[in-house]
């Protein structure tokens, strides 16, 4: 089986969940978990662990999960996955998107609802902007009568579209 090897991070864990216990429970919703760090954020209370895991490619991303406190109580934690490639918001495997992805095109065709259940909430936020490649370069640059035209862009130039505000 493929599998891509990503840092996942989980959020949401009390102190006395981040072990090694919660570890080996997160190789068997996520993957193999290949490495384990656990950081303390700003504050103390917040606490955050990373898990390095060989994800399966051909298997829906995971949002999160249950898993039992030493209390008993049952905690939610969230998965955010950094540096996290192309996927779809649809179905939510790895290597397409919804353009691309059978399940949405199949539900779309029949009129049925679309329930998208995985999205941009699931990449870690910060770091760089992902910038597409078409804004790199102008295609026509490669082409005879385009040739010497084309202008190579900075990617830190490249900014994206300002959010519009809904006024009420």
């Amino acid at each position: 089986m493929e599998t891509a090897l990503l840092w996942v991070q989980i959020w949401g864990a009390f102190f006395d969940m981040l072990s090694p216990r919660v570890a080996k429970e997160v190789r068997g919703r996520l993957g193999v978990v290949e490495e384990v760090e656990w950081k303390r954020k700003k504050d103390d209370i917040n606490f955050l662990m990373r898990v390095r895991v060989a994800l399966p490619i051909s298997k829906p991303l995971r949002r999160g999960g249950f898993l039992a406190r030493l209390d008993g109580e049952r905690s939610w934690l969230t998965f955010k996955y950094e540096q996290l490639p192309m996927f779809c918001h649809c179905c939510g495997i790895l290597g397409h998107d919804l353009k691309h992805c059978a399940t949405h095109y199949a539900v779309e065709k029949n009129g049925g609802n679309i329930v998208y259940q995985y999205g941009d909430f699931l990449r870690v936020a910060g770091g760089r902007a992902r910038v597409p490649v078409h804004q790199y370069f102008n295609p026509k640059s490669f082409t005879e009568e385009g040739a010497g035209s084309g202008q190579v862009q900075d990617p830190g130039q490249v900014q994206d579209p300002v959010p519009v505000a809904k006024s009420m």
